[in-house]
């Protein structure tokens, strides 16, 4: 059966960053793979879309250019805040705030997004709401281990 549209596949893959030399920052093996029913948003669209077709025993192997995953990294957003105004406004002490890690921050209107802390100085924090793999090219290399009936028909 190859995996179509409401497929239920069950695979093992690898990611890395730029190509298959690149950074591995996720992996599935055998031992623990991953099954989701494609077209029901587990996956990305385009990740799914290189799966179609395929049929349990099939390797794959592609790269999903980053604009179509998580899109460029847009230095608009990163923003600096005055130090103690994003304390402050977003009810965080001097220990809830570190270099490399995430913060939320609330928007005037109430919508609270998570951001990385780029840079702390005595006056400002340097905040990045780029998604972690904006920008980035991600490598997939795996291997189809199950595929069943579609979901809808069960």
């Amino acid at each position: 059966m190859v995996i179509d549209k409401n497929s239920k596949v069950t695979f093992t893959f690898e990611m890395k960053i730029g190509n298959a030399d690149g950074e591995k920052i996720q992996q599935f093996e055998k031992s623990a793979p991953m099954t989701v029913v494609i077209g029901q948003g587990n996956l990305l669209e385009p990740f799914e879309q290189q799966l179609i077709g395929l049929k349990a025993g099939d390797d794959f192997e592609f790269v999903l250019l980053h604009s179509d995953t998580y899109g460029p990294y847009r230095e608009e957003a990163v923003h600096r805040y005055v130090r103690t105004t994003l304390l402050t406004d977003n009810d965080l002490d001097e220990d809830d705030i570190e270099e490399g890690m995430y913060i939320p921050i609330e928007t005037p209107e109430g919508l609270e997004f998570s951001g990385l802390v780029a840079e702390i100085t005595p006056d400002a924090v340097t905040v990045d709401f780029n998604h972690p793999l904006a920008g980035k090219d991600l490598f997939f290399k795996g291997n189809i281990l199950k595929v069943s009936e579609p979901a809808d028909q069960k």
